[in-house]
């Protein structure tokens, strides 16, 4: 009889939580998680990727075998490490920096984009009405 084993399996198990299995707040499922950091093909979200590269370098592990573990690129987990694991999230229709991609992009802003862009840019208005000088009336 054969016994085949993957590569580091030798090693013992990496727990990434002992009492939770998924995080509401930050949309983490701690069991993916540590099924990756394990070896498992698993797929992840941008943030569950931060949370495994997070742990996995907590363990010692090089930024290059977090990249290949994570199928992301080595400059992706260097920058993540370098804002404290913080991962900028993607942005989407209905947000300001979302108009200003459309526009650079050559692209035809939607309604939600234009209306939040707006607003940003009222709130902006207002913000700098209130910090000027209450002394000039006439």
């Amino acid at each position: 009889m054969i016994t085949a084993s993957r590569p580091g399996t030798d090693r013992h198990r990496l727990y990434a939580s002992t009492t939770d299995t998924y995080d509401t707040d930050l949309d983490i499922d701690y069991v993916a998680v540590e099924r990756v950091m394990n070896g498992d093909l698993v797929a992840l979200t941008l943030t569950e990727k931060a949370m495994a590269a997070r742990l996995l370098d907590a363990r010692g592990a090089s930024i290059r075998s977090i990249a290949t573990l994570l199928d992301v690129d080595k400059a992706t987990v260097t920058r993540w490490k370098a804002t404290g694991w913080q991962v900028k999230r993607p942005a989407r229709c209905g947000e300001p920096r979302m108009y200003r991609r459309h526009v650079y992009r050559g692209e035809t802003p939607c309604r939600r984009c234009r209306d939040a862009f707006t607003a940003e840019r009222r709130n902006e208005r207002a913000a700098k009405k209130q910090t000027t000088t209450p002394g000039r009336d006439a």
